[in-house]
């Protein structure tokens, strides 16, 4: 109701009536507002929820899993140019234990 009183003053003061009228129409029945706001408010998450969980179960998602079930959490991964080889010092310095693949 508050933020109705503000947007009908704002409207009166720079002269645009769609401030004018929304703001007294909120502030006259603020249970209208809310329950269309929060109607839209329920369908951005419920949007957002179904993306996330329908990406979740796509190609690079599933891809992503079974790298970390093959190499755990511990890989890094360097690239270098097609046109370029890995320099040979750098795999001269790695840990025993540790292997590049291509």
């Amino acid at each position: 109701m508050a933020a109705g009183h503000g947007l009908a003053a704002w409207g009166r003061r720079t002269g645009r009536s769609g401030a004018l009228v929304s703001g007294r129409w909120a502030a006259a029945w603020p249970g209208a507002t809310v329950r269309l706001t929060a109607g839209v408010v329920i369908a951005f998450v419920l949007v957002g929820q179904t993306q996330l969980w329908v990406t979740r179960n796509t190609g690079p998602a599933v891809q992503a899993q079974e790298t970390v079930k093959r190499v755990g959490t511990s890989a890094v991964l360097v690239e270098v140019r097609d046109d370029k080889p890995v320099p040979p010092a750098f795999l001269g310095e790695l840990p025993p234990g540790v292997q590049a693949c291509d």
